[in-house]
C-alpha cells in the first residue's frame, strides 16, 4: 500500500485537502505469476478502507474517537483496476478519500485501515 499522492505539508484548518488522498494497493511481480487477474481482483471485492486522524507522533488516535476532528469521506470500498501494465508492482487497486479536512490547527498523521468485509 503507499500514497499515489501526498498531502500538502500544510494546510489551514478546516479547509479540504486537494488533490485528495489516494491510497493505491499493488502487488508484485512474483504475486502476479502466482495468481491469475481474475483470482486478485476477487480478493479485494469487500475489502474497505478507513482513513483516522493520529497525533504526529502516531502514539494516538485522535479521530476516531472523536468525531469533529476528521471531516470529509473516511471510507472507500477498493476499487479494482483492469488495465494491463507493465512493471514489477502492479496496481491492483484504489481507494480515495475525498474532502478530508481536520478542523482544528496542529500536527496530525493520517492512518490507513483495512477491513475485509468477506472474513
Amino acid at each position: 500500500m503507499e500514497l499515489a499522492l501526498s498531502p500538502p505539508e500544510f494546510v489551514a484548518a478546516g479547509i479540504p485537502l486537494e488533490p485528495p488522498v489516494v491510497v493505491t494497493f499493488t502487488t508484485s511481480e512474483t504475486e502476479k505469476r502466482r495468481s491469475s487477474e481474475a483470482r486478485r481482483l476477487d480478493d479485494i471485492t469487500g475489502v474497505w478502507a478507513f482513513v483516522s486522524l493520529m497525533s504526529a507522533d502516531q502514539s494516538q488516535s485522535l479521530a476516531p474517537p472523536r468525531t469533529d476532528l476528521l471531516l470529509g469521506r473516511t471510507t472507500d470500498s477498493i476499487h479494482p483496476v483492469y488495465q494491463r501494465q507493465d512493471g514489477e508492482a502492479q496496481t491492483i487497486g484504489y481507494a480515495t478519500f475525498t474532502d478530508l479536512a481536520v478542523s482544528e490547527p496542529g500536527r496530525y498523521c493520517f492512518r490507513i485501515n483495512l477491513v475485509d468485509m468477506n472474513k
